[in-house]
């Protein structure tokens, strides 16, 4: 927890702070909590798009995608060695109701030859270190 304390002058000094930041205060002007809220990244949407034919490029996939709404990027994942594609991708939909209409329209579709599997993507982060024991 970030504890910060603002004096009055302060917050005059920089007005911009409260709508840059969500801040639970106390009665005292203490802030308390500081999340940061950047508004065009808390609502995209991230969508995973599996099982992709090998030829499929970005484009492919935007056109795909367009159909349902504002594309804001269409990656295929590729290996870094060979540069052939990996058979899978993301998109990002700046629209989650958008990003909703497509996964529903599109997880199944027969695209190129191939059943696609389209779902929200999981957020990276940490994967557990704890291993198994092997004996």
């Amino acid at each position: 927890m970030l504890v910060l304390k603002a004096s009055p002058s302060a917050r005059r000094m920089c007005p911009v702070l409260d709508s840059l930041l969500f801040v639970e205060r106390t009665p005292v002007t203490h802030i308390k909590k500081i999340a940061f809220i950047n508004s065009e990244r808390a609502s995209t949407m991230n969508i995973y798009v599996g099982n992709l034919p090998y030829n499929v490029s970005d484009e492919d996939l935007n056109t795909l995608f367009a159909e349902y709404g504002e594309i804001e990027t269409a990656k295929v994942i590729k290996d870094r060695y060979s540069g052939q594609s990996k058979g899978f991708g993301f998109v990002e939909m700046p629209s989650n109701s958008e990003a909703d209409q497509a996964i529903k329209g599109l997880n199944g579709h027969f695209f190129n030859g191939r059943t696609i599997k389209v779902n929200p993507a999981n957020p990276g982060g940490k994967k557990s270190t704890s291993r198994k024991k092997r004996y």
